[in-house]
């Protein structure tokens, strides 16, 4: 269930047929975490966890669309090798690194 109205003053609340794509998140999450690496833009710790987590939903999958394996190549090019100790030490501190570290564990 998704609502779109924009304030107190809406009469009606339509809900859409399906959710959204994960995948729009997912790009988004992709455009912050590296925006936020390049320092172009700070994100706050809430935040960097709400990147984090969208990353890992669509990086746990086994295999991804073709389209986006170059968006991922770039995001883990932009935030280099992240040493594996991350993915569980930096969860709450790091969220964006330890999310990285996860996805570099898996693949090659």
């Amino acid at each position: 269930m998704t609502f779109t109205a924009h304030g107190s003053k809406e009469s009606a609340y339509p809900v859409l047929p399906d959710a959204p794509s994960p995948f729009l998140s997912f790009l988004n999450a992709i455009d912050g975490a590296m925006a936020h690496k390049k320092g172009l833009k700070k994100l706050d710790l809430a935040d960097q966890q709400t990147c984090a987590a969208t990353l890992d939903a669509v990086l746990s999958a086994k295999t991804l669309p073709a389209g986006f394996q170059a968006e991922v190549a770039e995001l883990s090019k932009t935030f280099g090798r992240v040493p594996k100790a991350v993915a569980t030490t930096g969860k709450n501190t790091q969220p964006l690194e330890a999310a990285i570290a996860r996805y570099q564990a898996r693949v090659p």
